[in-house]
């Protein structure tokens, strides 16, 4: 009788094995000329073979599943949550990180009104006359970029690039002045 328990199992892990491949299989390849009706008639038909088997109710899925649950009770602990509790904490820790953002985000908006308000607005601006470092230079960029664990890349942490859209002219009056303010 032990025999089948392990039999049991065997068969659980072939049909898990079994519904992994057919995912995987089947987000792979589409299959074509298959009507909805066949393919619910499938899945039916699946699921009974999942719940029964023909040696009996020991072998199947379901059971199965049990049994594994039941094995796992033992080295496994589950423990009541109280989910008002769980909302509140997560409530206030989100209300701080968030806090900290918008005071962040507030510093930087506080800046860039004051750069704007100081900034003297120049018609004979011309390229030369502002640095800054453009995002699809890529030969100019790879002198301070350093690769980073975190983000898989290479970035830099002290200095930003500025993208202009290639339909826009790096030249424009707008544009240079813009660029000063943020300088």
């Amino acid at each position: 009788m032990a025999d089948m328990g392990n039999s049991g199992a065997r068969i659980g892990i072939k049909v898990v094995l079994f519904c992994i491949l057919v995912i995987e299989v089947g987000s792979t390849f589409q299959l074509q000329n298959v009507k909805m009706s066949t393919a619910k008639e499938w899945s039916e038909k699946i699921s009974m073979k999942l719940n029964t088997s023909s040696m009996g109710e020991s072998m199947g899925f379901s059971n199965f599943i049990e049994v594994q649950y039941n094995k796992a009770e033992s080295y496994i602990t589950f423990e009541k949550n109280n989910g008002v509790e769980l909302v509140k904490e997560m409530a206030t820790q989100l209300e701080k990180m968030l806090g900290k953002k918008m005071a962040a985000l507030k510093d930087l908006v506080n800046a860039a009104e004051i750069a704007v308000r100081d900034h003297k607005w120049r018609e004979d601006m011309r390229i030369g006359d502002v640095q800054y470092w453009d995002a699809k230079n890529h030969s100019q960029l790879n002198d301070i970029l350093s690769y980073n664990e975190r983000f898989l890349q290479s970035i830099n942490e002290s200095v930003s690039t500025v993208h202009i859209p290639v339909e826009i002219y790096n030249g424009n009056i707008d544009i240079l002045n813009g660029l000063k303010v943020v300088q």
